[in-house]
């Protein structure tokens, strides 16, 4: 990148020590000194527009000296981590249906649905580059959710690094936050596994790096995960969810177009349980992980990850190594889902052989090398999804009281 007796890398680590370097990776991810500088450089050189195709970095003005700019780029060291908020385009069925009229929702452990058009009035989303910001709109298709009162946005903050690059750990963290909200809502069948068509692409992410410097904001985009682009682009909001029925399309709003009465109280009630599992303590930290592994669970297309995952989604809620350890993991999880979930002696005996019907094809997958389907793990695959489902929505449910 730059000409001189040293990389500008060598140098830098020379003058900041070993004890520096390894927090910079802890902040930045695992090359955290080389992502640090690239995305240092890729903030400064952007600032200006971009360069023309081709250019050599060392006649552009101000890199010259590679020393100098090495300098200058340790002076940013100063202000890791950035604060950074990240955004995700909720579909729009959802700003329809359960959204509509709120402006900011907090869920909790820095985690928000909020409003279009109040999300633009509160961020810079833009590089200052028109040139740029085209492209951004182009590559992420950002424009199919525009930042309107009609769309809404999944909102995550955090104290990271916004580097341009994939495994940025507050981009893992920030899409693990949004499978753990979908997976609460397939818990409470709000959401439905069994996908339809939706018109509209969830294609992108916004990184909205705020950090305060001489280059201003600096948006960065990347792919959602295949998971989750694929769960938003067909999925289903309707249906008979036992729980919580919203009903045909007809039967959400009335002649005004707003919401009925009933259905804003159980829209309210789904939103006060879903904050239960981005709540700060232990037991909400467990259903957190729950909620994830569930939507894992449901969007894989392999009936044995389905079951691999559906049973860490139990495991994490009702495992206990030291009870565990005394009468058997598939004991203690089958007695625990049984007496949560069982209402009579007989619903308990049979869901009880079913879980261990459940953990008995797992032991094969895990400690057999089953590879193969069948008929018996297509039918152990849906039973765990549904159990997970169940148990954590009985979780949620007795958190709420």
């Amino acid at each position: 990148m730059f000409r001189g007796p040293q990389s500008v890398a060598e140098y830098i680590r020379e003058q900041i020590g070993e004890d520096i370097d390894a927090q910079i990776s802890r902040v930045c991810g695992e090359n955290g000194l080389a992502d640090y500088l690239r995305h240092q450089l890729n903030r400064e050189i952007l600032a200006s527009g971009p360069p023309k195709k081709g250019t050599d970095l060392i006649k552009l003005d101000g890199y010259g000296d590679s020393l100098a700019v090495a300098d200058r780029l340790i002076s940013g060291l100063t202000r890791l981590p950035h604060k950074l908020r990240i955004i995700s385009p909720l579909p729009p069925a959802m700003s329809t249906i359960m959204f509509k009229n709120l402006d900011d929702v907090e869920l909790g452990n820095g985690v928000r649905i909020m409003r279009g058009d109040i999300l633009k009035e509160s961020s810079a989303l833009s590089t200052g580059s028109e040139v740029l910001d085209s492209r951004v709109v182009r590559l992420t298709g950002i424009s199919n959710y525009p930042l309107t009162p009609n769309n809404h946005f999944f909102v995550s903050w955090h104290s990271g690094f916004a580097g341009n690059f994939y495994g940025n750990y507050s981009v893992l963290d920030h899409l693990d936050r949004l499978r753990a909200f979908s997976g609460c809502w397939l818990a409470l069948r709000i959401l439905e596994d069994d996908f339809v068509d939706n018109e509209v692409t969830q294609s992108g992410i916004l990184v909205h790096d705020v950090t305060d410097g001489p280059v201003g904001p600096l948006v960065l985009t990347s792919r959602t995960d295949s998971d989750i682009s694929t769960f938003y682009e067909n999925f289903d909001l309707g249906g008979d969810y036992q729980i919580y029925d919203f009903g045909d399309d007809d039967e959400e709003v009335d002649d005004n177009g707003e919401l009925s009465v009933d259905k804003v109280q159980q829209r309210d009630k789904v939103l006060e349980l879903t904050k239960i599992a981005f709540g700060s303590d232990d037991h909400n930290r467990r259903l957190f992980t729950s909620c994830l592994w569930l939507f894992r669970a449901s969007t894989s297309s392999r009936p044995m990850d389905q079951i691999l995952y559906s049973t860490i989604s139990l495991e994490v809620l009702l495992g206990d190594r030291e009870t565990a350890d005394r009468i058997g993991l598939t004991k203690l999880l089958a007695n625990r889902c049984a007496y949560l979930l069982g209402e009579s002696r007989s619903e308990r005996d049979k869901m009880m052989e079913q879980f261990k019907e459940i953990y008995d094809i797992r032991s094969q997958i895990v400690h057999a090398g089953l590879h193969q389907t069948g008929r018996e793990v297509d039918k152990a695959s849906t039973r765990s999804r549904e159990l997970a489902a169940r148990v954590i929505r009985k979780e949620l449910t007795l958190a709420k009281q």
